[in-house]
């Protein structure tokens, strides 16, 4: 079964790439697309998903011989990231440890960073919601704190420009926020929080913009 998935996988995504450059901006095919992503995705890109099986030992190996001072950055990071104690030191973290770091060929090769490779090397917009998450979580069952946490896909009219964030209930505060690189966009409810992001990501049409919220990613 693993092998079949191995396989099977990069084909999916090769085929879900190549509907992205071809489309034409005609709603039925941009929904299929949309939701071709969606769906498929989580297959190559979660945390079994099919990369994971290359890349995840591939930045192992290269942190091994990175030398002594990425190895104790990486450690560093690591220390850092698992003493958050509130969502101001999470902002802090991204704002001071993290750097934004496209997948290879250009984010073709998308995949969730294990461990080894947020800390080492950071990542991109996924990764940033990924970990921000995980963050989050746990904050909720260390520290009793009520985060309720979603990954979101935002698809502007260009599906190419897509892209990924954490959107946050705050059940103490009673507000929504987008945790947004760690520079939160906080809103009264979720449905201002969207069209907020919706503009932000296409100011010219921003109703254009759809946005799928995912609650469990993790």
């Amino acid at each position: 079964m693993i092998y079949l998935t191995i396989l099977l996988i990069p084909l999916l995504y090769a085929i879900t790439i190549a509907l992205i450059f071809l489309i034409k901006g005609k709603k039925i095919t941009r929904a299929f697309l949309e939701k071709t992503v969606i769906i498929i995705r989580p297959l190559w890109y979660g945390k079994y998903g099919a990369f994971n099986w290359f890349c995840t030992p591939y930045y192992f190996i290269a942190l091994f011989f990175a030398g002594e001072k990425c190895y104790r950055q990486a450690r560093l990071r690591e220390s850092v990231f698992y003493q958050i104690k509130n969502l101001d030191d999470l902002c802090a973290y991204f704002r001071n440890h993290y750097t934004y770091r496209a997948d290879p060929l250009k984010g073709l090769i998308d995949h969730r960073a294990s461990t080894y490779e947020f800390f080492a090397a950071n990542g991109d917009c996924d990764d940033m919601a990924t970990y921000a998450q995980i963050a989050l979580e746990r904050l909720n069952k260390s520290y009793g704190c009520q985060y309720e946490c979603y990954f979101i896909y935002a698809f502007p009219p260009d599906v190419r420009k897509s892209h990924n964030d954490c959107f946050v209930y705050d059940k103490t505060m009673n507000i929504w926020f987008a945790f947004n690189f760690g520079k939160p966009a906080k809103a009264t409810t979720l449905e201002a929080l969207l069209k907020f992001y919706q503009r932000k990501m296409c100011a010219e049409s921003p109703e254009e913009v759809n946005i799928y919220l995912q609650k469990k990613w993790i």
